[in-house]
């Protein structure tokens, strides 16, 4: 019911179903919501997930259910303090801007590219692309440069959406490209976060039919289902029974593990674990400082500061969530504040304008927002940092040389 309210709450009749606040909820919904649901619907053959899946009928499940349903509700109430103020229209992206979103979306497409390249070459270079997912997990779980290459690819990819035109058709065109390679690889939840994004710059501009949205998303669950043998025997594995596979239900109960992170979290704090009082969002900053400081500091992948690193450590590659994350922070009340905080700021955005630099910006803030439902908050002020730059150079790119109408 929390999350049903939370879609009620976020609906814009003026962008349909791509409104950023309305995908938000969506995405935190099926990544914490999917496997409960699943089970529910279809009993414990939905429980596919790899390892000891004995927690997922334990009774910890009940405290990391209420944990995310009072997340939901303070993300609800972020979300209404946003709305007071002129909401800015919507009607068809205008394309005065001066800014050259289209050069510095196209870099941000060569870049992304460039350190993701740089981040697989030491475990094997782009073969490892088809190696299946564990072992492409292994190579850059944990690697900062990939992370920055998949957020500048993002940014790119959406600059050129936002800036129309040609750009426009190329950056979709890309966005397939990128789903095409990420979803045989087992990367849906990336793939998902950068969808999710585009769509959202693309709702600036013309109103998502509901109706096509539905099908597109029941398409894409059922894809996913296909494709999720090939992310432990690579692309050879759908060769061999993959394409039997086509369970929408089965695609949300897998995305929906990021409640065992909560579970996780709980547990630690329940067993006396003392709370990070918020450094695990500004580990990277903190880190950054002690290094100009001269000050001793553990390599990063051995610093229990940052959340993913922690986790990943303690419990092993399971992903992270805003909600175990501000469990981990400040126990119940840490998540009251996250959750407000992130309502308010996306639902900012969606108020953002119809222009160019309004989906550019889109973009910008809320790329890292949405790759941070499943994963650590760590890196998520450095990618603001990227993406507000990018916009910066494009805005200094036009003054010298505007962008010519068509």
């Amino acid at each position: 019911m929390s999350l049903l309210g939370a879609m009620i709450v976020s609906w814009r009749r003026d962008r349909g179903v791509g409104g950023a606040a309305f995908i938000y909820t969506l995405v935190f919904g099926l990544f914490h919501g999917g496997l409960v649901f699943a089970v529910a619907l279809g009993g414990e053959r939905m429980i596919i997930g790899q390892g000891n899946n004995d927690w997922v009928l334990s009774s910890e499940v009940h405290g990391a259910v209420t944990a995310v349903c009072v997340a939901v509700i303070a993300w609800e109430v972020g979300l209404l303090a946003s709305l007071p103020g002129r909401r800015a229209p919507q009607s068809r992206m205008a394309r005065t801007s001066r800014s050259r979103t289209d050069l510095v979306g196209y870099a941000g497409v060569v870049l992304g590219l460039g350190l993701i390249t740089l981040a697989l070459q030491p475990g094997g270079g782009i073969g490892v692309l088809f190696s299946g997912y564990l072992v492409f997990l292994e190579k850059v779980a944990n690697d900062g440069i990939f992370g920055y290459g998949i957020a500048m690819l993002g940014y790119g990819v959406g600059f050129l959406v936002a800036s129309g035109g040609r750009e426009r058709l190329i950056g979709w065109a890309l966005m397939g490209a990128i789903a095409l390679v990420g979803l045989p690889l087992g990367l849906r939840g990336t793939v998902l976060f950068l969808l999710a994004t585009v769509l959202v710059v693309e709702a600036k501009r013309t109103r998502i039919r509901s109706g096509l949205f539905a099908l597109a998303a029941l398409l894409i669950l059922a894809l996913v289902s296909v494709l999720r043998t090939t992310r432990t025997g690579g692309l050879s594995a759908l060769l061999d029974d993959g394409l039997a596979r086509a369970t929408p239900l089965e695609a949300a109960a897998e995305m929906g593990y990021s409640l065992y992170p909560v579970v996780v979290v709980q547990h630690w704090l329940e067993s006396g674990v003392e709370v990070r009082g918020g450094v695990t969002f500004v580990a990277p900053i903190v880190r950054f400082a002690e290094g100009l400081l001269g000050m001793g500091t553990v390599p990063g992948a051995s610093d229990l500061r940052i959340f993913n690193v922690e986790m990943l450590t303690l419990q092993g590659p399971i992903g992270g969530s805003p909600v175990a994350e501000g469990l981990r922070n400040g126990g119940i009340l840490g998540v009251c504040l996250l959750m407000g905080l992130l309502g308010w700021v996306i639902g900012r955005v969606d108020r953002l304008p119809a222009t160019v630099d309004g989906g550019a910006l889109t973009a910008v803030v809320f790329l890292p927002l949405i790759i941070a439902v499943r994963n650590s908050f760590a890196p998520v002020l450095v990618q603001l940092a990227i993406g507000v730059s990018m916009l910066f150079v494009a805005r200094m790119i036009g003054r010298n040389h505007p962008r010519s109408e068509p």
